[in-house]
């Protein structure tokens, strides 16, 4: 614990630069004051327990936030930034897909890419994954660690919509709006997210990239699947109407035997049809 008679961080660029920062354990004293820059909040920490919540101000005793019975105790405070951040860049690619069709398989890699938007809801929660740190906290890092923890549940989601997906892979305009609605049905309104005070709230699907060759072989493979389809139709038909053929001639030969047989009939008893047979009869 060092001996301190004034707590502050330095901040160069509040935008890219700080957002979070512990400072190190100093003890309580009646002569203690704190700082706290613009755009910022922090939180006091008394003995391990969080104890106050103060606003922008430039050294105020720590006193006039704490109780008497902190005296003398151990404080740590944590700076916050309070800028919201912004949208975030998101990309998965190679995830690899076995398209099923008739004759075989095509093996193909796909990938994804947009944008989303975070919300730290709990900054002291999401800085609990950092432990004791006390080096500054970049937005850099805040923003890799969503966007990891983003690709983890976008990937498992973006790997069914591809393998369920009604049309093919590389109809890439209607899978853009599945896409989209899917990923924030499952990830935003389901509110999937491990990270403490971390909430997804929109999700952006801006392409879907499918390699031209892959796309080749499988429009090729439908193609063929296709011809084939129409190959077995055509036999189909044809069959089905060369049962119908035969089937008329069967009929047509089994009333010609039977008008034959009536006509020996006739002829044997001398029962010939008044005025002889027509002519069509013969």
């Amino acid at each position: 614990m060092i001996a301190s008679n004034s707590i502050s961080i330095d901040v160069n660029d509040i935008n890219t630069g700080h957002a979070m920062e512990m400072t190190e354990a100093c003890k309580v004293t009646p002569k203690l004051v704190i700082s706290v820059p613009d755009n910022y909040y922090a939180v006091l920490y008394v003995n391990g327990e969080r104890n106050a919540k103060i606003k922008t101000c430039a050294r105020k005793k720590v006193m006039k936030f704490l109780g008497k019975d902190a005296l003398g105790g151990e404080l740590r405070v944590l700076y916050i930034n309070r800028r919201k951040l912004a949208e975030m860049s998101w990309g998965i690619g190679n995830i690899d897909l076995e398209y099923g069709i008739s004759g075989g398989s095509v093996l193909m890699k796909v990938g994804a890419n947009g944008t989303f938007l975070a919300e730290m809801q709990d900054a002291e929660k999401f800085f609990g994954l950092f432990g004791e740190r006390t080096a500054p906290l970049s937005i850099t890092e805040i923003t890799s660690r969503i966007t990891a923890e983003f690709r983890k549940y976008a990937e498992v989601v973006l790997v069914k919509i591809f393998r369920d997906a009604c049309v093919p892979i590389f109809d890439t305009d209607f899978l853009l709006d599945e896409t989209d609605r899917r990923l924030n049905r499952e990830i935003c309104d389901n509110e999937k997210s491990s990270l403490p005070g971390i909430v997804f709230k929109w999700i952006e699907v801006s392409d879907i990239c499918v390699r031209e060759e892959d796309a080749d072989n499988l429009k090729n493979g439908y193609a063929n699947a296709k011809k084939a389809k129409d190959r077995k139709l055509l036999r189909e038909t044809r069959a089905r109407r060369d049962e119908e053929l035969r089937k008329k001639n069967e009929e047509k030969r089994a009333e010609e035997e039977y008008i034959s047989g009536l006509k020996s009939a006739f002829s044997a008893n001398g029962l010939a049809p008044k005025g002889g047979y027509r002519e069509e009869d013969e």
